[in-house]
Formats: C-alpha cells, structure tokens, sequence
C-alpha cells in the first residue's frame, strides 16, 4: 500500500512538537501549523491571527543542531580536522540519515532523531543532484573515501564536462551562461566539503555513501539559519533549527528571526525596543530601538496566512541553483553573471598590463548585469572603463576608482557602451535559444518551469538594457 505523504507529514510534524515539548520548548504557544500544498511542498501558515513583534515560534537552545550541540566524537573531530560546521552537520546529518544502520552511532546521535526524521528525503529540484548523478551514476554505490572517484569527479566539474547528459541533468543544455555559473559555484563548494570529509571515513567501520553526503550536505545547505556560535570564522555561525526550517522564502516580510543566547525565535515583525528572551525572559535590547514598546493590536498575519521569511538578497538564478526553486514573482535581486565574458576581454596580449592591474585592484571579478537598478553594476563599469582608457593616462582611472573622477571622458563612455550593447545582443540571442529548447520538452514540468522564469527574466534584463539611451 502506497504512503500516504501528507499523513506522514502530518505524523512527522505531530512527533517533533513531541520532542521539542520535551526539550523545553513552549509549543502550545506556538502560533503556526506544518502546511502542504497540493505539490507536497511544505510549509508554515499562521493558526491564528497575529499581532505586530509577537513570538511566532521559538526554539530553546538544546533543540538547535549546531556545532556547540553535535556529539562529542564530532566536536573532537572539527577541532581536529579543522572542518567548518557545514562538513561537521553534513557528516552527522548522513551519519543519522533515516533507515541507515551504522554501530559506529552512539545514544548522543539519537538525541536529534525526531528532528532528522522531519527533514527534507530528497532535493530533486537542486541542479546539483543532477550533475552528480549524471556523472557517477548510482550515488548509493559510491563510498565517501573513493578518492579516485573524487578526483575524476572534480576534473570533470573543473573542464565543465558533460557528456552524454541524461534524466534531469539534459536540462543543463538549456541553461545560460550565467545560471552555468551559479551551479558551477554550488558544486565546487561541495567538492570543497567532500574532500575535507574524506579522511574521517578511510578508517571507519560503515562509512557513508555519496548520496548520503548529497542529502545531509543539501539539508544544511538549504536550511541553516544565521546563529552567533562564538565560533571564530563567521560563516561557522549556523545552526539548524527544528520547525523554523520549514518556513518558505520570500522577498519581503515582516517575519525577523532572532537569537539570544537561549533561544531561536522568529517574530511576526521586528520586537519594538527593550523585549525579553520568550525562553530565559532576559531583557534583551531590539537592534531597531524605537519609542514605542508597546505591544501592536495590528494584526498582520491572519489565521492561515503562509509564514515567510527572506532568507537573504537572493536572485532567482542563486535560488535556483542553491535550494531548487524560484519567486514567479518580480525579484528585485535578479542579475546576470558576466564575469567571464568581462574576463576573456583582458586575455589579448596587449592587455597583459591592464589585466594585472585589474587583478591586483578591489574590482577583480564578480562582474554582473542587474535588473534593479538597471543595468551593469559599478564593478562591471569599472572594469570596461580600465579595458578602454588610453594605457598612457592610467593614472585617471585611478582617480576614478578613489571617487575623484566620476567617469573618463566621452571617447572612453562610448566604447564601454558599445561593448556593453554587444554583450547584451550576445545574451539575448543565448537566452532566446535557452527558451525554445526549454519550450521543446514536456517532461521535468516544474524543473522547466523554474528554468523558463530565470531566463525569461534575463531576457527581459538584456531586452531592457538595449533601449537604455546610455549605459554609464
């Protein structure tokens, strides 16, 4: 008899309030509910109407899977290997996948087990599932410390190798450019990840397969929330919080998640000046202070309201690619990824000089096309204004790079509009035959869609950016 998944979703959902209750968590004040669309996507809606800086749901720290709460193997592990807490949750998370037996675990593994059984099974959607797959075929086969698998691997993702694409991952030859770069982004932090991982499995007794890195490493890629750990290295300041992880993203909400040393709350807006810690009731003090601390009668989410959150300046493309979704709504953050189009610019030989100037200057690299506002970025004009002004007055574009000079002269502004008109031709042609062979397919329904609404919107981009009167 097939699973009902919405059932499971259901009892899932029911067995880690359960948990959380036991960990210290409040979860009859809880004012939001698991929610499924028809899709199966999941997600948080409001079970009550709610008011302005009102606790939606909040976490205790015991119940925050992080680098502070891992075993104790683990924390060994990190200080000895030098992980960073992605490896660290990543391992733990394959570790104690669901239906994975291993006597390497401990009681400490199972502590988190209510919460590892709520997460995500699989991440269809990601682009970098199909790449994997494509290229190693059966995840499950595939130990973790192959490193002849690992190595071959990387050389292909380095060339941006292929060949022979197949399911999903055909999908990769309707792309742009720009989404190629995104996803060729993603992988190679895994790759990163991988290889760190590498030596804590030669030795142990069931190590882990590939496809179970793949799912704990895009569990916490995808749902990690920003958590001050004290932990040297920013980006080491993560955790992942049980219930919180399942509210969707949008570009805009009021919704603010907020940490205290004894909580992970997210509130229905920004508490208003001097509020207490909802789990220790320590008063902590609003990083947005205002006159008014009184509690707001203004309801602001309705009882079934979804609960959203953003999760940060995210444009489609790195949606995309990161998590396996996109807005169909305008997203303010979408641009087009031009680094290597400005790069090959420099190649020719007599631009060796202005290319090491580049290289050695705060605008090397991330060079882009914004669709808010419109047009080229800063970095990108700077970079087209060193490949055009005269070698022998070089001396202007860097008084133009310390805010002296606010551009360098008519002769140089027009051959940078005329190189960016040519490249914006260039991508409108690129993104109309990423559209038809989109267009050309019936099967992978919401994998085109997703497809179909990034380069629809390059397009409007670069379609945009050709009637601009000037670029710069």
């Amino acid at each position: 008899m097939k699973e009902d998944p919405v059932a499971t979703a259901e009892q899932k959902w029911s067995t880690l309030l359960e948990w959380l209750s036991e960990k210290g968590a409040e979860t009859n004040s809880f004012k939001a509910t698991l929610h499924l669309d028809k899709l199966g996507y999941r997600g948080l809606v409001a079970t009550e109407d709610i008011s302005e800086g009102v606790p939606i749901l909040s976490i205790p720290g015991s119940a925050l899977l992080n680098s502070s709460t891992l075993p104790n193997r683990l924390k060994k592990e990190i200080d000895r290997q030098g992980w960073s807490s992605v490896q660290a949750l990543s391992l733990f998370l394959a570790e104690n996948r669901p239906g994975r037996k291993s006597p390497d675990l401990q009681d400490q593994d199972y502590y988190f087990a209510p919460f590892v059984a709520s997460l995500p099974t699989e991440f269809p959607s990601v682009p970098l599932t199909w790449i994997l797959e494509n290229l190693l075929g059966d995840l499950s086969k595939i130990i973790v410390s192959d490193t002849r698998v690992l190595s071959q691997f990387e050389s292909n993702v380095r060339d941006q190798k292929h060949e022979g694409l197949h399911g999903r991952a055909k999908l990769l030859r309707m792309v742009t450019t720009s989404m190629a770069n995104v996803c060729h982004e993603v992988t190679k932090r895994f790759i990163e990840d991988w290889k760190a991982l590498v030596a804590s499995q030669l030795e142990a007794s069931h190590p882990i397969n590939l496809d179970e890195l793949l799912w704990g490493w895009l569990n916490v890629n995808t749902r990690c929330l920003w958590f001050d750990l004290g932990c040297k290295r920013y980006i080491d300041n993560i955790t992942l919080a049980p219930g919180l992880d399942m509210a969707n993203h949008a570009v805009q909400s009021s919704v603010a998640p907020v940490a205290t040393p004894h909580t992970l709350t997210i509130f229905s807006s920004h508490p208003r000046g001097p509020f207490a810690s909802p789990r220790s009731k320590t008063l902590l003090s609003s990083s947005k202070p205002t006159v008014r601390t009184k509690a707001s009668s203004t309801v602001i989410h309705k009882k079934g309201d979804e609960i959203v959150f953003s999760y940060g300046p995210h444009g489609n493309a790195t949606l995309w690619a990161e998590y396996g979704f996109v807005l169909n709504s305008s997203n303010p953050w979408d641009s087009i990824e031009i680094t290597t189009i400005i790069d090959n610019l420099f190649k020719a030989e007599e631009m060796a000089e202005k290319y090491m100037i580049l290289r050695d200057s705060a605008y090397w690299r991330d060079y882009t096309i914004q669709s808010e506002p419109l047009g080229p970025s800063y970095r990108t004009l700077v970079a087209l204004r060193l490949l055009h002004h005269p070698t022998d007055k070089l001396n202007e574009w860097y008084q133009h790079i310390q805010g002296h000079v606010n551009d360098l002269g008519p002769e140089t502004e027009a051959r940078v509009n005329e190189t960016l008109r040519t490249v914006y031709k260039e991508l409108c042609r690129k993104a109309r035959s990423a559209l038809n062979r989109i267009d050309s397919g019936s099967d992978y329904v919401y994998e085109r869609y997703c497809l179909r609404i990034i380069v629809s919107e390059e397009l409007r981009i670069l379609t945009d950016c050709c009637r601009l009167p000037f670029q710069c």
